[in-house]
C-alpha cells in the first residue's frame, strides 16, 4: 500500500490538533500520526485533554491492521474527542458504526468542518 500524504498541526486559536491525511494509509503513516500529534499534544495548556480534528477530504484506504492502530488512539486518556470530517460516506458510516459499537462517545464523524468544530469545542 503507498504511504499517504499525512499532516499534523497544532491549531494555536482553537487549541486543537488538526490532521489531515490524504491516500492510502499503512503502519508507517499511523506512526508518523502517533508522534505528530504527541509533539502538538505537549504544546497545548492542557496535554491531558486533546481534542483531534481529522480532515478526511482525501483519504484512503487503510488496512485493518492499522484501522485497529488508529482506533486503539482513542483509548489513551489524553484523547478527549476525535471529529472526523469531510470523508466520503463509507469513512462516516464506519466512523459511526465504530462508535456505536464500541460505545466510544469520543469520537465522531461530520460532514462539514464547521459542525466537527463545534461539536469538538463543547
Amino acid at each position: 500500500m503507498a504511504s499517504a500524504k499525512i499532516e499534523v498541526r497544532l491549531d494555536e486559536e482553537l487549541q486543537i490538533v488538526r490532521q489531515r491525511i490524504e491516500g492510502n494509509m499503512d503502519l508507517e503513516d499511523a506512526d508518523r500520526i502517533d508522534s505528530q500529534t504527541d509533539e502538538c499534544r505537549l504544546r497545548l495548556p492542557d496535554p491531558a485533554a486533546v481534542r483531534i480534528l481529522v480532515d478526511a477530504r482525501e483519504i484512503g484506504r487503510a488496512a485493518p491492521r492499522v484501522r485497529r492502530r488508529l482506533a486503539a488512539n482513542l483509548e489513551r486518556p489524553e484523547v478527549r474527542k476525535v471529529a472526523v470530517w469531510g470523508g466520503p460516506p463509507l469513512v462516516r458510516v464506519m466512523v459511526t458504526f465504530f462508535r456505536l459499537g464500541t460505545g466510544r462517545r469520543n469520537l465522531r464523524a461530520f460532514a462539514t468542518e464547521e459542525e466537527a468544530i463545534e461539536w469538538l469545542m463543547k
